[in-house]
């Protein structure tokens, strides 16, 4: 059944498109879910009445339910009326390889969810590894994982933890290399390197065919890492900002998004969060089950946020930037920019493993 869901995200597309005009094959089936409701995320609607067909781990057909027909013995029928199938999501933006605990705890609660794939955004290159492997090695263990591995940011660098500081004097083609050589997937930039560093990473990136995603830097004008081929944006840092203060700015960035190719993962779970973190409502059973560090970092959160923001009519204030960041997400969904969905699992407190994503992200991410 494991194999069943990742095959969705896969095959599912593919099968909407061909699959419908066929008569439903039932003969040697492992599986046959009837009188499903399949969500087609490509044309935004719902196909109602149909049968998904599973031989052997994978999809076989999707299309209207035939009725009254003979299903053979052995095959597992699983009556699907009132219900929805949708393809494996993705959570665009989480923190998971920190920890050996998290392959136990974190990654088979993704996979709960429905979340077939995580994009992992900083974090030890080991432990990406030994994640993949232990997911190919058995599918019901987690998601699939794509990753970065430590990020790559100016000297000195926001945080220390997982994080290659580079200067004008780093050999940034050795430290490059040795990601892509060690298994990452794409670089991750962050919020402080230097508009030179960030030139050599694009020049890099465009040579060796790589990926660069990440944070916006506080030292290079957003314009210019949008055309250098930043493929992704994260959260809201800098974008906020212009909108405020120059709106017909922000659309031109926009626009420079939609012709480069730029990508927008807000994150905006993390910045209810924020506003939130006081509230008691935020403490789940499922922090249970975290890790005793994670919790930990958890409430210092809370206490700090509690402590400077204390009085009503600054937890008014910080609702009404949360409304702010909503209305920016919808501006630039209005625009024409993509978005994609992520939640920042372990890098925001009270983000929970996949409920984190499926909070207000089937809206606008």
């Amino acid at each position: 059944m494991r194999s069943s869901i990742r095959s969705l995200s896969r095959a599912l597309f593919l099968l909407l498109l061909c699959g419908c005009g066929r008569s439903v094959q039932f003969e040697e089936a492992d599986l046959v879910i009837r009188h499903i409701n399949v969500v087609d995320v490509v044309t935004g609607t719902v196909l109602a009445n149909h049968a998904i067909v599973i031989k052997e781990g994978r999809f076989v057909h999707v299309g209207e339910d035939p009725g009254t027909v003979e299903v053979p013995n052995g095959t597992t029928v699983i009556d699907g009326t009132g219900r929805y199938a949708i393809p494996g999501l993705w959570d665009m933006h989480v923190h998971v390889c920190w920890s050996d605990t998290n392959a136990s705890l974190l990654l088979p609660a993704l996979l709960a969810h429905g979340i077939t794939g995580v994009r992992d955004m900083g974090g030890d290159l080991r432990l990406l590894n030994a994640f993949k492997q232990r997911v190919l090695a058995d599918p019901s263990a987690g998601p699939d994982l794509f990753g970065c591995g430590p990020i790559i940011d100016g000297d000195p660098p926001v945080f220390a933890d997982f994080t290659l500081p580079v200067n004008p004097a780093t050999d940034l083609t050795k430290v490059l290399d040795s990601l892509s050589a060690n298994g990452a997937d794409f670089i991750k930039v962050y919020s402080l390197l230097a508009p030179e560093e960030l030139d050599r990473i694009a020049a890099y990136s465009k040579e060796h065919d790589r990926v660069f995603a990440g944070h916006l830097s506080e030292h290079v004008e957003p314009e210019r890492a949008i055309a250098l081929g930043q493929r992704s944006i994260e959260h809201l840092n800098r974008l906020e900002e212009i909108w405020m203060e120059d709106p017909k700015r922000l659309d031109e960035i926009a626009s420079a998004m939609i012709e480069h190719g730029t990508w927008s993962c807000p994150t905006l779970i993390t910045y209810q969060r924020k506003s939130h973190l006081y509230d008691p409502a935020l403490r789940d059973t499922a922090m249970d089950a975290l890790v005793p560090g994670l919790q930990a970092e958890w409430e210092q959160a809370v206490r700090k946020r509690t402590e400077r923001y204390g009085a009503p009519h600054q937890r008014d204030s910080l609702e009404k930037r949360y409304q702010q960041q909503l209305g920016l997400v919808e501006h630039l969904k209005e625009r024409g920019v993509r978005l994609l969905a992520g939640s920042d699992l372990a890098g925001m407190a009270f983000v929970y493993p996949g409920s984190g994503l499926l909070w207000r992200n089937w809206s606008c991410s």
